[in-house]
């Protein structure tokens, strides 16, 4: 079979869902009389590297880094990949150029599939194409021209730049494409995946579970300082919530999957529209299989109640990314944001309730962000934590911090001064000029620190990674430190960064000053129990037959509470012939919260931490009541939301040892130097 074109998208990809792209133009050229394969080359290299994950990502690192000469196993993925290209039966190869990141595989493909057959037509598009060349890209490719689109410099046979729904079919009709197109309507036929095998994607967490990509939206309504979607996408358009439940509905029918991804920038910009289609999701969700999904998410500052979380449950949402940003009100007003910190915690409160999970996207070092400013950060992210213990808050991510970057609003203010060929990084305000790349580098460690002590999951920011974005520009580093107009007044981040287990001490003793110890027992043959938190008795006495409910207002104060029965004795177990107990003295835990976190089914925290003493002999392993004279020990040195936590990436007591020890030290002579 001869096709009309063949759509490929690119590497660099984590291939945690298939690209929604291609499947979507494959559909609307079809509706249209033409045929289109799709091939994902990310699947392609993932398989010709037999599946192994970690070489998958090592190799790819090639496309992002500044690194000229090509691994020897990625050189031969690429020879036969674009020899298969070359010779596939299509009229032409569209080239999907999803972003900077896959700029690299773009022009290594391109080049190679000409030699082998010139006549072979190539036309690219995406949103890869109008961004200027990604920094490691010109690098690697000698760009003379860093500050032109991208596709200036690509030798591609034509291109369709901006939406590609209307201009593809065009293109597959006439051989022609329009310079730049913007579609009216997201109301195009449905995605067509039919070309990939969903069992080849990874996943997130690598767990293989694989999601439909689904588009509701296109641009946003907002036009955040930090943010290039609105120069990239300037029109926001959206599809019916009624036509978004069906064309759910319809693939999940068809593909037998009933988990999507809206890979809108924010699925929340039209409200009407989302309320639209969570009261059709929710509704078909009482009477068929369960549809699930997640997307992106902005903090409004309109409370839109309670009854608009429930029904977003009830429609199959099960998680959402936050684009929380920052905790001060004073920097989302300036990165025009427009909303507040309120808004967040409001919202959060409502998620935590309805148990849709939480990702979250902090930003530290925005060129407004004061000394104040970002300690008001750090108390967010350590009142974050309550939500990690909840379960609510799946993630918090920091990166590398605020930098800027081409074709938006922060790009082009006055008061911003760059330098150099690095500039996205190296910059001032002259509003805030006391803000150098060496304070936001002393608050990127002191936040990636915190991070870890908190023992938040996934953590994308360590301190090997910000010791090397230091070194890689250290000389140029130098010279800009000299050009920045400091004010002269004292600056406190180095000093914080080397003493930071007194800074974050102090943050984690302001947050959790209380809190709420409730315990309850199943008593038989009046058990004597005695609860002390410290030095201090909360309680002691004999407890009644059945159930027994306490509850008590405690201050974290570093001491242990310590739970205990006294009064058993041989005589109290009776045990019939046959070796069965038919009577004995008792006190069986089957309620123990603090803060409202169940410790009794929290079994790693439990045999982890919680120490139990019989005849003043340690004794491991899971236990929960007391059935003889014993003791259990609830460590609260550290407040329970902190260490109840699974140790997903760190230990929290280990988390400013070894090799972080070493790392501040190394960063501290660094960033001291400059």
């Amino acid at each position: 079979m001869n096709y009309d074109a063949i759509i490929c998208s690119l590497p660099y990809n984590a291939l945690d869902v298939p690209p929604c792209a291609p499947a979507l133009l494959k559909g609307i050229a079809e509706e249209a009389g033409f045929s289109v394969y799709t091939k994902d080359l990310s699947v392609d290299l993932y398989e010709y590297l037999n599946n192994d994950t970690d070489e998958f990502f090592r190799l790819q690192d090639w496309f992002i880094n500044t690194e000229r000469i090509i691994p020897e196993k990625l050189g031969k993925w690429l020879d036969s990949v674009s020899e298969m290209l070359a010779q596939f039966p299509a009229d032409s190869i569209a080239l999907s150029v999803f972003s900077g990141w896959t700029q690299s595989c773009t022009l290594e493909l391109i080049d190679r599939i000409k030699k082998i057959n010139p006549t072979k037509k190539i036309v690219c598009g995406g949103r890869g194409l109008t961004t200027k060349p990604f920094a490691t890209v010109a690098s690697k490719y000698d760009i003379k021209n860093k500050h032109e689109q991208f596709y200036t410099v690509v030798p591609a046979d034509d291109f369709i730049l901006g939406d590609g729904e209307e201009s593809f079919v065009r293109f597959l009709r006439t051989g022609q494409t329009s310079i730049r197109e913007a579609g009216k309507t997201l109301d195009y036929p449905f995605p067509n995946f039919d070309n990939y095998d969903f069992t080849k994607y990874i996943g997130y967490n690598d767990n293989h579970d694989t999601q439909i990509p689904i588009v509701s939206s296109k641009g946003c309504v907002r036009a955040c300082d930090f943010c290039d979607v609105a120069a990239q996408m300037p029109q926001f358009k959206w599809k019916s919530g009624r036509v978004l439940a069906t064309e759910m509905a319809y693939l999940a029918d068809k593909y037998k999957l009933r988990d999507f991804a809206l890979v809108d920038s924010i699925l929340n910009g039209n409200m009407r529209q989302l309320e639209e289609a969570i009261t059709v999701l929710a509704e078909y969700n009482k009477t068929h299989e369960p549809i699930t999904w997640n997307g992106n998410w902005i903090c409004r500052p309109k409370d839109y109640g309670e009854g608009f979380y429930k029904k977003l449950y009830e429609s199959g949402c099960k998680s959402l990314t936050i684009g929380v940003e920052h905790g001060s009100d004073h920097v989302l007003m300036q990165m025009n944001k427009k909303t507040d910190s309120a808004a967040f915690w409001r919202e959060i409160e409502y998620l935590d309730k309805y148990g849709i999970k939480v990702l979250i996207n902090l930003i530290v070092g925005h060129w407004s962000e004061t000394w104040e400013d970002f300690v008001i950060l750090c108390e967010t992210l350590t009142r974050i934590q309550r939500y990690v213990a909840s379960g609510t808050v799946q993630g918090v991510f920091i990166g590398q911090g605020f930098s800027l970057l081409d074709d938006t609003p922060a790009a082009r203010k006055e008061h911003i001064k760059t330098y150099g060929d690095n500039w996205t990084m190296l910059f001032y305000s002259t509003e805030n000029p006391d803000l150098g790349f060496k304070e936001r580098m002393y608050r990127l460690a002191i936040l990636s620190i915190l991070h870890e002590r908190l023992n938040l999951p996934v953590t994308d920011c360590r301190m090997g990674m910000i010791i090397k974005l230091v070194r890689d520009i250290y000389e140029e580093v130098k010279e800009f430190q000299k050009q920045i107009p400091y004010t002269g007044k004292f600056l406190p981040e180095k000093q914080i960064f080397e003493s930071v287990d007194t800074f974050i001490s102090m943050l984690v003793r302001s947050e959790y000053k209380t809190f709420k110890f409730k315990i309850e027992f199943n008593a038989q043959q009046s058990p004597h129990i005695i609860i002390q938190h410290g030095d201090h008795t909360l309680f002691s006495d004999i407890l009644v037959d059945g159930n027994n409910s306490f509850e008590f207002d405690c201050d974290y104060n570093g001491q242990d509470i310590e739970i205990s029965l006294i009064n058993k004795h041989p005589q109290d177990t009776l045990i019939d012939t046959n070796g069965n107990i038919i009577s004995d003295k008792k006190a069986e835990i089957t309620v123990l919260t603090i803060d409202d976190l169940d410790i009794v089914h929290n079994y790693r925290f439990v045999e982890d931490n919680i120490k139990w003493y019989i005849r003043d002999e340690l004794t491991p392993g899971y236990n929960m009541g007391f059935w003889q004279n014993s003791c259990m020990i609830i460590p609260m040195k550290d407040p329970i939301q902190i260490t109840s936590v699974p140790r997903m990436y760190s230990d929290v007591r280990n988390a400013i040892t070894n090799n972080l020890d070493n790392d501040i030290k190394e960063l501290s002579t660094l960033l001291s130097a400059l």
